[in-house]
């Protein structure tokens, strides 16, 4: 069965990393969908076009959507979404867990995958403490302590289309959380893992390589004294909250197969 990365890029400097391990990703995987964020990223297009890689471009907050769709398109069994900040890091730094969760994904139809404790503090504090109350609030509700923000999410074909089928397009918040709300609802399998790999990416930017746990612990010390960046991260905790308890609403028929999502706006 055929199990392809979907990967959704807002460019910031990953390009050469991108073409220096894709043959490595292509040894793990069945092929890669991107979506890019704007027609004005050139230099990504001219590199996609020249890897012979299939991409979209999206608008706005809707890239997670436009990939998964991309994926299906493509004639994909399982999906492995995972941001392109994250996916170029964890193939630089740890191609063989890479590998193990690919293999992992082909196992249920939804794979939860969160961070380490040692990925996890990593990050900002920003972060890690306004990611804490959705993370408990939906992990209460599957009854399992889990991550749910990490960026990185396995999907059988059919729970690819349940997840575009109940969410819109207008933000990728429905990911986080409310994607695997609409699974579990549904019926369908689930698991959960943990990874190194989805330690801090934001410190790679604009870099030729992933940076060094001291760089990342520079920019978080440095991202933690920015009131604004608390706020911000504390709306998208809040957004996150929202769509999951949005997911737990909807009006659900798996045998429904060709209800639009904007029904459900």
């Amino acid at each position: 069965m055929t199990i392809y990365l979907a990967s959704p890029w807002a460019p910031r400097g990953e390009t050469a990393r991108l073409l220096r391990y894709y043959e490595a990703l292509m040894r793990i995987y069945d092929g890669l969908v991107v979506g890019v964020s704007s027609p004005e990223e050139r230099e990504a297009a001219a590199a996609l076009e020249s890897l012979g890689v299939a991409f979209t471009y999206y608008e706005r907050f809707s890239g997670r959507h436009a990939v998964l769709k991309l994926a299906l398109e493509a004639g994909a069994d399982y999906i492995q979404y995972i941001d392109m900040d994250r996916l170029v890091r964890w193939i630089e730094l740890r191609p063989d867990e890479l590998a193990a969760v690919a293999r992992q994904v082909r196992t249920v139809d939804s794979l939860i995958i969160g961070r380490s404790e040692d990925a996890n503090n990593s990050h900002s504090r920003t972060l890690t403490e306004t990611e804490r109350i959705p993370n408990l609030f939906f992990s209460h509700y599957f009854g399992r302590l889990m991550d749910f923000a990490a960026g990185s999410r396995g999907f059988s074909r059919r729970a690819a289309e349940l997840v575009l089928r109940y969410s819109t397009s207008d933000s990728a918040l429905w990911m986080d959380a409310g994607w695997a709300v609409l699974v579990k609802r549904a019926g369908y399998s689930w698991d959960y893992t943990l990874v190194e790999g989805l330690d801090w990416e934001t410190a790679d930017r604009y870099r030729d390589r992933a940076a060094t746990r001291e760089e990342q612990q520079a920019l978080a010390d440095e991202q933690d004294q920015d009131p604004h960046l608390w706020l911000m991260r504390a709306r998208v905790a809040q957004e996150i909250t929202r769509y999951g308890l949005l997911a737990m609403d909807l009006p659900l028929d798996v045998t429904a197969g060709s209800t639009p999502q904007e029904e459900h706006a």
